[in-house]
């Protein structure tokens, strides 16, 4: 795994309260060193993608959190990589918690027109 060359993210929510409506994010890489970065998101939008699921994981937050957040990349020697995150309540606090980190997948969101 080497250093990120694009990154495209997705968050969807739960299927019961938009259904397949969300956001896309898609940063310029590679992002400066010791600086904040913000990533303008937009209004939500429907989502529909042309496959819904990476891996064994699917793009939608589960019935019981409120969204799902899946970020793919593809490193320098072309390969592509996810990160997934749910956010719900977790022993009372709201927060985002790593579900997965998914190596050499054979297509990102980019590949998957999302």
């Amino acid at each position: 795994m080497g250093l990120a060359t694009t990154i495209r993210g997705c968050i969807l929510l739960a299927s019961d309260q938009l259904g397949a409506y969300g956001f896309t994010l898609e940063p310029e890489c590679p992002f400066p060193k010791d600086e904040a970065l913000t990533i303008p998101v937009g209004k939500p939008r429907p989502l529909l993608p042309a496959a819904s699921r990476i891996g064994n994981y699917d793009l939608t937050a589960p019935e019981e959190k409120f969204a799902r957040l899946t970020l793919t990349y593809q490193d320098v020697f072309g390969k592509n990589h996810a990160s997934i995150f749910d956010w719900g309540m977790w022993y009372g606090k709201l927060i985002w918690v790593q579900v997965a980190f998914l190596k050499d997948i054979p297509k990102g969101l980019t590949e998957l027109r999302i």
